[in-house]
């Protein structure tokens, strides 16, 4: 059932690789996301999930442990979806219109940055990010490596000036039990930015890995 689920929903996102029996994941910039058709527990059912990976930590494994964020994709009236595995066609393309409507960059080969940043700004009006400094600063981590990946030195000004303002403004004791420092997290950041070939070469590597070598790519321009 899970093999033709995920052909079934790979048709609808042609961008899109299949990836395991619950996930359709691409390639876009400094970024593995996609659609992740989540399990309910204890019931036969599943969810669909937008879940974005980065692309630079030390090795493929580390990228995949913990999602920049993820969040669940919403029906037109608001409520969750909880959808019959044996019956999923049924409420199949509603969940495909509310995929498309809610995460604009999904399905397209070529992305301008902008739109990116946009889909990424609309992150932080998330409950769960906007309470959370360390959710925002994997926002903002997101935002300031596509720009280094790009080498837009102008957008990474900008990112970066708006990463000072907002850290200025977080708890730290709602931070450092992640990250450490403050300062030493943007220290950490720096560190990365005055050194771009070694975060170039990080990128080159991961994507030769295995596990995402097949997966289809975008660009971001």
């Amino acid at each position: 059932m899970k093999k033709e689920l995920i052909t079934q929903w790979s048709k609808e996102f042609t961008e899109l690789s299949i990836y395991g029996q619950d996930r359709l994941f691409s390639i876009q910039g400094v970024f593995v996301w996609g659609v992740k058709l989540s399990k309910i527990a204890n019931v036969d059912r599943f969810r669909p999930t937008f879940i974005c990976y980065p692309l630079w930590r030390t090795n493929i494994k580390t990228c995949l442990e913990e999602p920049l964020f993820m969040f669940q994709i919403y029906r037109m009236n608001g409520f969750q979806f909880d959808i019959e595995y044996k019956s999923y066609q049924l409420e199949m393309p509603e969940a495909i219109l509310c995929i498309n409507n809610q995460v604009p960059i999904i399905n397209k080969k070529e992305l301008k940055l902008k739109d990116v940043y946009n889909f990424l700004d609309q992150r932080f009006s998330d409950v769960l990010v906007n309470s959370s400094p360390v959710g925002q600063a994997k926002i903002y981590e997101g935002k300031l490596f596509l720009a280094l990946y790009l080498n837009n030195e102008e957008e990474m000004v900008k990112v970066w000036n708006e990463l000072i303002d907002s850290s200025k403004k977080w708890d730290p004791k709602f931070f450092e039990w992640k990250y450490g420092r403050i300062t030493d997290w943007l220290l950490g950041l720096q560190t990365v930015i005055d050194n771009r070939a070694v975060f170039m070469e990080q990128i080159n590597l991961n994507l030769q890995d295995n596990k995402i070598a097949k997966l289809k790519k975008g660009i971001v321009i």
